[in-house]
């Protein structure tokens, strides 16, 4: 998905009077740790990488534990959410 792609998608899911929704705080760290990880290894952030950080972030807002399957780039993509969500 390209950075328009992303813009255009946010664009969905927030208002312009509430540009710090959580769907806004998502997308914005997706987007920060696809580029690092592009910038820092050359790898690319993956849909299946952001489903199953999303999905460990569902379980961890619903109180369960995270699965403990989670690659580094998916824990990264996991612990950048719960940061932005915390504070």
């Amino acid at each position: 998905m390209t950075e328009d792609e992303l813009k255009e998608l946010l664009g969905l899911f927030t208002r312009e009077d509430d540009p710090t929704g959580t769907v806004a705080v998502l997308i914005h760290e997706t987007i920060k740790l696809r580029d690092q990880l592009k910038e820092t290894t050359g790898s690319t952030l993956t849909v299946g990488d952001t489903r199953a950080a999303l999905k460990a972030l569902t379980d961890w807002l619903s109180g369960r534990t995270a699965p403990t399957e989670l690659t580094e780039v998916q824990k990264g993509l996991l612990k950048a959410w719960q940061g932005r969500l915390m504070h």
